[in-house]
């Protein structure tokens, strides 16, 4: 059995680990780059992690935007509706590392385009109230 003092420092170290891998993970986004190590730490505490299926809308082209997605696992898609009602892929595919709904929060634009998960996908959300 563990004594509490044993398990409050395993728990403190898992804690530093994870801290330690999201922090490396927020600083790879040049987006961030110019923040500080406190700054960095304040957006962690503003993500959210989300999940989507494949196939799920993540989000819609012409939607006000609100928030912004950072992909951490899976594959999306970014469509646009030509106004036919049809809709053709653009860009690349979207993975890892790349993030997508920015546009929406620096332009007040509404969204450009919609983005669709093509596999299961982990993203971090960050609301613009984050901002």
């Amino acid at each position: 059995a563990l004594d509490r003092k044993t398990f409050k420092k395993i728990l403190a170290d898992s804690a530093r680990q994870d801290r330690k891998k999201q922090l490396e993970f927020v600083e790879r986004f040049e987006m961030f780059s110019e923040l500080s190590q406190f700054e960095k730490l304040r957006v962690l505490e503003a993500v959210t992690a989300v999940w989507y299926e494949d196939g799920d809308r993540i989000i819609q082209q012409g939607d006000e935007g609100y928030e912004l997605f950072i992909i951490e696992e899976g594959e999306c898609k970014a469509v646009k509706d030509d106004g036919s009602g049809e809709e053709t892929e653009c860009f690349r595919r979207l993975g890892p590392g790349d993030y997508f709904g920015e546009l929406a929060l620096l332009t007040s634009a509404p969204r450009a385009a919609s983005v669709d998960a093509v596999t299961a996908v982990k993203c971090y959300r960050l609301e613009a109230e984050a901002f």
